[in-house]
């Protein structure tokens, strides 16, 4: 900003936007790309939807929203709606059935939306990098949800032991499964799904790492590995090393999530250390009530020895007054 410089292409791990950019670099240098089937498993969620159901993987309900509701009876009483092409949950949205054609009426991203059938909020994530059709790292973490804002994630948390032996087994051939049979070869993955009646519903994928820090200040923590050195690594073809000998300790990176109002400024002193605060607003903007998953004015990220010691950290996060408005507003 200060040199006032102007890049060709801004490469990021983190986004959609990053991860398209990083393509263009490679037809560039005659690098080989995904193939256009699995691009659109991963970019376009109808594509994805399809994907699953004729390679006999358990998925959610789904149908394109029309003028005609007569199809929505099928769902239960709660339904996401989403557009077919988008990411980091924007226009994501939980609704009561009965109110779709009133939100359908007012909302002005119409074209392209899906209804999917809701299926709670037991969501896991998992990410890691695959690299000649191996997987070379993985880690599953739970979300934890922000109360009445059931689309939006607050808190992921991981622990060594989170999830028993047979378990883990049990989502790493699902995940593994879902790789092959996209034709995802190499590169970095972020897989969500959800555990229901003791069945894995893949709801979304993606050819990148998760957004805001979580890769550099999370994930590398719980590998004990510079997880963007290594997918650099991948993309040039250097041999990377398997590891599935992680941390022994609870990891977690909750979200600060934004209010209406002009963000002033982070109270960072009141917290010790064993915090990392990553801020992802500059002072003066203007900010609203969350509703989507970008809706975050920064992330703190700890570690403790139990899954325990990790909710009572978290209890007290939320009790310290970190951020302050231009209404006075202090929490």
């Amino acid at each position: 900003t200060k040199k006032k410089l102007k890049p060709f292409l801004i490469i990021s791990y983190n986004t959609e936007a990053g991860y398209k950019y990083a393509t263009k670099l490679k037809k560039l240098f005659k690098h080989k790309t995904i193939s256009k089937k699995t691009y659109n498993i991963f970019f376009d969620k109808s594509k994805l939807n399809q994907f699953l159901k004729n390679s006999k993987f358990n998925y959610p309900k789904q149908i394109n929203l029309s003028k005609n509701f007569s199809n929505i009876k099928k769902f239960s009483k709660q339904i996401i709606i989403k557009p077919a092409k988008s990411s980091g949950s924007r226009n994501i949205i939980l609704i009561n059935k009965k109110n779709i054609k009133n939100f359908v009426k007012s909302c002005d991203f119409k074209k392209n939306l899906i209804l999917q059938e809701y299926l709670g909020n037991n969501e896991i994530v998992t990410d890691g990098i695959v690299q000649n059709k191996q997987i070379k790292y993985i880690v599953f973490s739970k979300k934890i949800k922000v109360q009445n804002l059931k689309t939006v994630s607050q808190t992921i948390y991981y622990k060594n032991d989170m999830f028993n032996q047979k378990v883990r087994n049990f989502f790493y051939k699902a995940i593994n499964q879902f790789l092959l049979k996209s034709g995802y070869r190499d590169g970095l993955f972020h897989i969500e799904f959800i555990l229901k009646n003791k069945k894995i519903f893949i709801i979304d994928a993606a050819p990148r790492g998760p957004g805001f820090f979580v890769i550099e200040n999370y994930l590398s923590k719980i590998v004990k590995k510079n997880l963007i050195i290594e997918a650099l690594k991948v993309e040039i073809g250097e041999e990377i090393r398997k590891n599935f000998s992680y941390s022994k300790y609870g990891h977690m990176i909750h979200f600060i999530l934004t209010k209406k109002g002009k963000f002033l400024k982070f109270f960072s002193k009141k917290l010790s250390n064993k915090f990392k605060l990553e801020k992802f607003n500059m002072i003066n903007s203007f900010t609203n009530k969350p509703k989507i998953d970008n809706d975050r004015l920064g992330s703190i990220y700890f570690k403790r020895r139990s899954i325990k010691d990790l909710m009572i950290a978290l209890s007290k996060i939320k009790k310290i007054k970190l951020v302050k408005y231009s209404n006075d507003q202090i929490y």
